[in-house]
């Protein structure tokens, strides 16, 4: 798999290494044992990739970015993501 990243995205490609052709078929409604690997192990390098190295954006409001942002300079905290079951939710 090669995963380019830029500013604000990446691009993904999984290339077999025999051919060097690229497959697309974890991309398509493909069904069966092996695309279900493929698509499995695409899914979770892309999560795990961008865990790493893109900023979590949960709040989006304008209102909620003041706050956070605030809260940040008067205190010099950060948010903190406590469960695990609800990833989006933080104190």
């Amino acid at each position: 798999m090669r995963i380019e990243i830029f500013d604000d995205y990446l691009t993904t490609k999984v290339v077999e290494n025999s051919t060097q052709d690229e497959y697309i078929l974890h991309l398509t409604n493909a069904t069966g044992e092996f695309v279900g690997k493929i698509r499995t192990e695409y899914e979770r390098l892309l999560n795990d990739v961008m865990e790493k190295c893109f900023d979590k954006d949960i709040f989006k409001s304008k209102q909620a970015k003041e706050i956070i942002s605030y809260i940040t300079n008067k205190y010099g905290d950060e948010l903190e993501y406590l469960w695990p079951k609800f990833p989006k939710n933080a104190i």
